[in-house]
């Protein structure tokens, strides 16, 4: 590794946390504010901002969170969804703000 790669390297492990994600058919998370960036890899997504109309995700899409966007997503109700998530650090507080769990009635309109 180069010593200008370095500081690089060292940004990203302290600003940054990934995770994979996979979710069965019908799951979704409590809406929730997080700045984050989300990577479809395989089966098919919903992503929702609060008061926006529903994205559908498939592999390859990504979505790029701004922070303290109030949002949801998982899994379209006959697919399963994985996705790779990264954490984006904002220089504040850095915390999940979960919120309301999605009822079945707003995730049962989604087409």
């Amino acid at each position: 590794m180069s010593l200008c790669a370095r500081p690089v390297v060292a940004w990203l492990v302290q600003e940054l946390s990934q995770g994979r994600v996979e979710e069965l058919r019908a799951c979704r998370a409590a809406k929730l504010r997080q700045r984050q960036i989300l990577i479809c890899v395989s089966g098919r997504g919903w992503y929702q901002e609060w008061g926006k109309a529903p994205v559908a995700l498939t592999p390859g899409t990504v979505i790029d969170i701004p922070e303290g966007v109030k949002h949801w997503h998982g899994s379209q109700r006959d697919s399963w969804f994985q996705h790779y998530t990264t954490h984006v650090a904002t220089g504040g507080e850095q915390s999940n703000e979960w919120l309301e769990p999605v009822t079945d009635e707003v995730y049962d309109k989604l087409k």
